[in-house]
C-alpha cells in the first residue's frame, strides 16, 4: 500500500485500498504482506493503523 494513503488518508481511505489489493491479489491466490513500502510511517495516525488491521480481517478472512 502507498505510504501517503496510511499518514494522509482517512480510515475510509486505508479500508478501501486494502479491500482494493484483497480484491486484485489475494482473492485470486496469491499471498498478501499488508506493508507501506518501508512499514508504517511515523506520522500515520494510529486511526489509520487499526484501520488498515481492521479492514485485513474483514476483506481477507
Amino acid at each position: 500500500m502507498h505510504p501517503s494513503v496510511m499518514s494522509m488518508g482517512t480510515p475510509a481511505d486505508v479500508e478501501a485500498a486494502v479491500a482494493r489489493l484483497v480484491a486484485e491479489v489475494f482473492a485470486k491466490g496469491g499471498w498478501l504482506i499488508l506493508d507501506t513500502a518501508f512499514g508504517i510511517p511515523d506520522e500515520a495516525p494510529i486511526e489509520s493503523v487499526r484501520a488498515m488491521y481492521h479492514a485485513a480481517r474483514k476483506h481477507g478472512a
